[in-house]
């Protein structure tokens, strides 16, 4: 049985931001290494786990093809892609996140798989800076 779902701040002792990719399962070959993608400008620069969480679930949710399939640990069917599910996710890629980790999430759509990459990256190994909030603005 998997522990429960914590939320830390251990993302900000670890002084990490994320940087997010979609890309289509066929060009992955490409892009498999971690080096490769952070040496790419990032589809999105995100700043906390709730916007890792919020980035991760608006992808999926636009996506993603509604489906049962069968769970061989569970031994039932389950539905992918339904409400139930996608809040599950979001709170176990909200609890991931919040540790200062990497996400990758693969997204079963009618056209085939698309990946989203979120790497988590200190803020002193960054090439692709996010832009300081302005005031009053939370980062």
């Amino acid at each position: 049985m998997a522990g429960p779902l914590v939320v830390s701040d251990a993302w900000r002792w670890r002084g990490v931001h994320w940087h997010a990719y979609l890309l289509p399962r066929s060009d992955t070959a490409r892009w498999r290494y971690r080096h490769v993608r952070l040496e790419t400008a990032p589809d999105a620069v995100l700043a906390d786990p709730v916007a890792v969480a919020d980035w991760i679930e608006r992808h999926t949710r636009a996506r993603i093809q509604r489906r049962r399939t069968w769970a061989p640990a569970e031994q039932r069917w389950v539905s992918c892609g339904d409400a139930e599910e996608l809040a599950r996710a979001r709170r176990m890629h909200l609890a991931i996140a919040s540790r200062g980790d990497s996400l990758y999430v693969d997204v079963p759509t009618a056209s085939g798989v698309i990946c989203l990459f979120v790497e988590a990256i200190s803020d002193e190994h960054c090439t692709h800076p996010y832009p300081d909030p302005g005031p009053g603005e939370a980062a």
